[in-house]
């Protein structure tokens, strides 16, 4: 199937991203009067009819719309690797897998606190339509510390975790969860301090290893989503 990303505009019209155009009119070679497909990355999926195409812009009439529910929240909080390229890897990738929420930490050990959010938002909206996904992940804005993190996290029903190197923990999967809300928390690659893990475990988060490798930030953090939409899935 071939998806664009596009919006709804207020005359009830379809968009399609500035990105999406020149992809659709020059490469697919789409005419007035073509039906498309198109995705808006809040859970909403049209069937439209071109009714105008420029350099820049091409609209459509929507003719159809169809709304798919949320997923259940499946939420990375992970801390920032040195090297971009590779957090740019992990975006992609957890995209594709199904995480819904991505949020960089500010931790004690963190060697870097900045991150580029629009190239972020882009590398999301093209594994998006990749992996035929209805949902964007919602991307923090900024990179925030540890504690505001913890601090925002609801006391309600969810499968809370925090990744620790101690063998001692219960590996991932040997542990419970329910078809609820749920969070990783993935620290820098001198983990998390004493203090950060006795925080979020007094805020209900219970503390998992990833196995007996030492794994790379990235690398925690793509495989601690894999199983946990694994996990996930079965439940449903």
């Amino acid at each position: 199937m071939i998806i664009f990303l596009g919006t709804l505009t207020d005359d009830d019209n379809l968009a399609l991203l500035p990105s999406e155009v020149m992809h659709c009119s020059k490469i697919l070679r789409k005419q007035v009067g073509d039906e498309i497909t198109v995705h808006d990355g809040q859970g909403n999926v049209y069937i439209g009819q071109i009714n105008f195409i420029s350099k820049s812009e091409i609209r459509a009439n929507k003719l159809l719309q169809t709304t798919y529910e949320k997923p259940i929240a499946l939420h990375l909080a992970i801390a920032l690797t040195k090297n971009a390229d590779r957090t740019e890897w992990l975006v992609s990738k957890v995209t594709e897998i199904g995480a819904t929420h991505i949020t960089f930490l500010k931790c004690e050990r963190s060697v870097k606190h900045k991150f580029r959010y629009e190239r972020m938002s882009k590398i999301i909206k093209s594994a998006t339509k990749q992996s035929l996904k209805k949902w964007y992940p919602q991307l923090s804005k900024d990179c925030i510390t540890f504690q505001e993190f913890i601090s925002s996290v609801s006391n309600g029903q969810a499968n809370k975790f925090i990744a620790s190197y101690d063998e001692s923990n219960n590996h991932l999967l040997n542990t419970r969860i329910s078809n609820s809300p749920t969070y990783i928390l993935i620290g820098p690659e001198g983990d998390f301090t004493e203090q950060e893990s006795a925080l979020a475990i007094a805020k209900g988060f219970t503390s998992v290893n990833l196995g007996s490798e030492r794994l790379r930030t990235e690398t925690a953090g793509l495989y601690s989503i894999s199983l946990l939409k694994a996990m996930l899935d079965l439940k449903v």
